[in-house]
């Protein structure tokens, strides 16, 4: 039989041409799939399992996100619920006991000189509190993050005329929240106001340990400025009246306390159950696209010898243009 009685010799090469190609490919291809240890090297590998991919990865993109989200909030929590709890212990064991002193009437003018001094700088510790950053926002300013919150005004004689709050009230939509899941969000700030308060003389406004603290003050510069008896029965009456509000803002520092304590511990087991989905994720992504080295290598190589066949085979009827010696 000679080539004419079948096929041509120009389609004859034709076919054996495009089976060396297809060799090649599939050559090439697990090739690629060795180089990226991946299954699917472009879409036309496996359009739905590229698809499955993009959807996977996807998803774990976004647990990496939600992730990073909690651990800053859960820090700023941490640096809150740290502030909060040295202000306390601060209250409990220094800001109540110098006014107890102070109110018993037992002192003399250069010890509640001193008392006076020690409150006057526990007040201004309570205002660097307030006025905390934490990534370069302020914590207690509610959304206003950039304004400072808290700012203090005093008269020409050094009196403290107020301390204002210039962040977003307690009454106002003051909350900054976090995502930690889809559709999933925590609140992570407290607005001064309602865990420090503020005072203003002028209105009579006078709120939380800021303001506890502030007319504690005032008593106290009463009774060291040599007085008259009447006075210092008015401090001292003040001075007791104040002692159950320091009490009070214990409470209240806690109560906030016990809010954000809830909502790190919210995002506790959010983290808990992001890694479990995260795993499960990663191990669904690495079905989809991980080659199996063993079983890739043992078809590389069948394949370099499918191709380096055809190639012979190609160049040879290239050269005779026949089959005839392979019939």
């Amino acid at each position: 039989m000679t080539i004419s009685q079948g096929i041509s010799s120009q389609m004859l090469y034709t076919i054996l041409q495009d089976g060396m190609s297809t060799n090649y490919n599939n050559y090439a291809n697990l090739l690629a799939q060795i180089a990226s240890n991946s299954k699917l090297t472009s879409i036309a590998d496996d359009p739905v399992a590229t698809v499955n991919v993009l959807k996977t990865q996807k998803g774990l993109d976004n647990i990496e996100v939600y992730l990073e989200n909690i651990g800053i909030a859960q820090d700023e929590i941490t640096e809150l619920d740290d502030m909060l709890d040295s202000l306390n212990d601060d209250i409990v064991s220094t800001y109540k006991p110098l006014a107890v002193q102070a109110a018993n009437g037992t002192y003399d003018t250069d010890s509640l000189q001193a008392m006076l001094q020690q409150l006057e700088g526990g007040l201004e510790t309570i205002i660097q509190i307030g006025n905390t950053k934490f990534n370069g926002d302020y914590i207690f300013a509610g959304t206003n993050v950039k304004t400072q919150p808290f700012t203090i005004n005093k008269d020409a004689d050094g009196n403290i005329t107020s301390v204002t709050y210039n962040g977003t009230p307690a009454d106002g939509e003051y909350e900054r929240y976090v995502q930690t899941g889809d559709g999933t969000y925590e609140v992570i700030n407290a607005p001064g106001d309602s865990v420090f308060g503020y005072y203003d003389s002028a209105t009579g406004e006078s709120e939380g340990i800021i303001g506890t603290m502030v007319e504690t003050i005032n008593a106290l510069k009463v009774l060291v400025e040599q007085p008259t008896e009447a006075e210092v029965t008015a401090a001292n009456e003040a001075l007791y009246g104040l002692l159950d509000r320091f009490d009070e803002s214990v409470s209240q520092i806690t109560t906030v306390q016990t809010k954000y304590a809830s909502a790190y511990n919210n995002m506790e087991m959010a983290k808990t159950s992001l890694d479990a989905t995260e795993v499960n994720l990663t191990s669904v992504l690495s079905n989809l696209k991980d080659i199996d080295i063993t079983e890739v290598s043992t078809d590389l190589y069948s394949a370099m010898y499918a191709y380096q066949a055809s190639m012979s085979l190609l160049s040879q009827v290239y050269q005779t243009g026949t089959l005839l010696n392979y019939l």
